[in-house]
């Protein structure tokens, strides 16, 4: 048998696309050429600490602002009520740390950590730590840890770990660890690790450990351990171990160790276990399939279908109805 090739996600399901989508409210921000720093605001207070009405840099305490640019840091709450110019592009000119409570339409900084809510989405350059809502989209271009909620995407560059919903798409560039939804598609360029669902696809770069469920197709570049299952195919490129379903289709790479149930076709280099599908076409086979037609190129146990074929047999025993055997 010819090893199972390597699955590449489709292009509808790339982080580009899912940044677009959750910052495209705010797209109308990035036109034109950055001002430079503007001239500080009004701070009510000694020190930094107090009202900051304004850009002023640093506050411990309040700072309200209408577009933010330059920021260094707020400890405690901090209210954006427009997008920063430039962010939608990347610009980092906001920079600076929120420790509390951010608020706003698109609030940003290099790390936001606390509570946090966006009517059209939060960026930040860092980390986001927390709880954070966005209407929209939540992109981090570090990690992503706690519990965050995003309309449409929910992008981490550096890892997502907690728990995250999202109406759209969920994306990491390292790994997803945690509880985790997605309306249509979860990607992860890392390991995919605990209890994740995704309405239409779950792709993953490395293994994927846990308990995971798609509505039509699961994918890892490496290995499957424990319950998965998927609307129409579940796809390996190395190993599965544990107990695995789909619609239509599962096909391992190498081995599948634990039972396997589709309506359609199972393939693997190995089978150590129970397949039950309408055809299963296996390298070598130990234990127990049942199907309408049965293949394994070595047989270690028992073929139950209405065609039954073990090559390692005699040649008049290669190909029998209803039972095969060979032990």
């Amino acid at each position: 048998m010819n090893k199972t090739p390597s699955f590449r996600p489709p292009a509808w399901l790339s982080t580009p696309l899912l940044v677009s989508l959750a910052m495209a409210v705010g797209a109308g921000t990035a036109a034109g050429q950055e001002a430079p720093c503007p001239e500080g605001g009004v701070l009510l207070g000694a020190g930094t600490a107090g009202l900051g009405l304004g850009h002023v840099p640093r506050v411990d305490g309040v700072r309200i602002n209408f577009r933010d640019r330059c920021l260094d840091a707020v400890n405690g709450l901090h209210l954006t009520l427009w997008a920063p110019r430039g962010v939608t592009r990347g610009d980092p000119s906001v920079g600076g740390r929120v420790r509390g409570v951010a608020l706003g339409f698109l609030p940003a900084a290099g790390s936001i950590h606390g509570v946090g809510a966006g009517l059209a989405g939060i960026v930040t350059e860092g980390s986001i730590t927390g709880f954070q809502v966005a209407g929209v989209g939540l992109v981090s271009q570090g990690p992503i840890r706690g519990a965050q909620a995003s309309g449409v995407g929910l992008v981490g560059d550096g890892g997502i770990q907690g728990v995250q919903v999202t109406g759209v798409g969920l994306v990491s560039g390292s790994g997803i660890q945690g509880v985790q939804a997605a309306g249509v598609g979860l990607v992860s360029r890392g390991s995919i690790r605990g209890v994740q669902a995704s309405g239409v696809g779950l792709v993953s770069e490395g293994p994927v450990r846990g308990v995971q469920v798609a509505g039509i197709g699961l994918v890892t570049d490496e290995s499957l351990v424990g319950l998965q299952a998927a609307g129409v195919a579940l796809v390996a490129s190395d190993a599965m171990t544990g107990v695995k379903a789909a619609g239509l289709r599962i096909s391992a790479g190498a081995k599948i160790d634990g039972l396997a149930l589709t309506a359609y076709r199972t393939t693997a280099l190995e089978l150590t276990g129970l397949a039950v599908a309408g055809w299963n076409d296996l390298g070598r086979q130990v234990g127990l399939t049942v199907g309408i037609y049965n293949r394994a190129e070595v047989l270690r146990g028992v073929q139950i279908g209405l065609l039954n074929r073990a090559e390692n047999n005699r040649p008049a025993l290669r190909l029998l109805p209803l039972v095969n055997a060979s032990f």
